[in-house]
């Protein structure tokens, strides 16, 4: 059985009214991958991964490139990771004036089915499980402490309670009725 392949995508839309889209609008009749080059260089500026990449054209009209990098079980975790945080920190308003000097509107990261969103609620609720389990553990210690203090402040209300009858008929002995 084979499986299919899983892929990491980034799909970077160019600015409609920036150079790079009128390029590619210029170009749409020729079969040339000429996107490839201003793309390729816009990739490393963005301090995306080089190796490995696959980019596509994926919309003429919206002057849209999916760059995607296929993702291997032993370095998904890594490489997914790498991505991810660079395309958030992409998406922040400080990198506004950065992606506008690149004519890019926007930054779209789509994850691998590998790591859908099933799959990250998963993890979430093993990783909220587990903090549960913890601070379980932790209130049990805390109330098994706590039994213990109570137990102690008991046998010393006991032993006060005995002290003071004790004491209270010695000085009164016997009254007589």
């Amino acid at each position: 059985m084979t499986s299919e392949q899983a892929f990491v995508s980034v799909y970077i839309y160019y600015r409609l009214d920036g150079s790079k889209a009128a390029y590619m609008r210029s170009q749409q009749s020729n079969d040339c991958k000429f996107y490839t080059n201003f793309t390729g260089r816009d990739i490393s500026f963005l301090q995306l991964p080089g190796a490995g990449r696959i980019m596509t054209l994926e919309s003429w009209e919206e002057a849209k490139v999916c760059c995607k990098w296929p993702v291997m079980d032993s370095i998904e975790d890594e490489l997914v990771e790498v991505i991810r945080d660079q395309v958030e920190f992409l998406q922040k308003s400080e990198a506004a004036g950065f992606l506008r000097l690149l004519e890019i509107s926007k930054i779209v990261l789509v994850l691998p089915r590998s790591m859908s969103v099933d799959k990250k609620k998963i993890l979430q609720s093993e990783g909220l499980l587990a903090q549960h389990d913890a601070a379980e553990a932790g209130e049990r210690a805390k109330n098994d402490a706590l039994t213990e203090k109570a137990g102690r402040l008991q046998r010393e209300q006991c032993r006060l309670t005995n002290e003071i009858s004790r004491m209270s008929s010695a000085s009164h002995p016997e009254r007589g009725g």
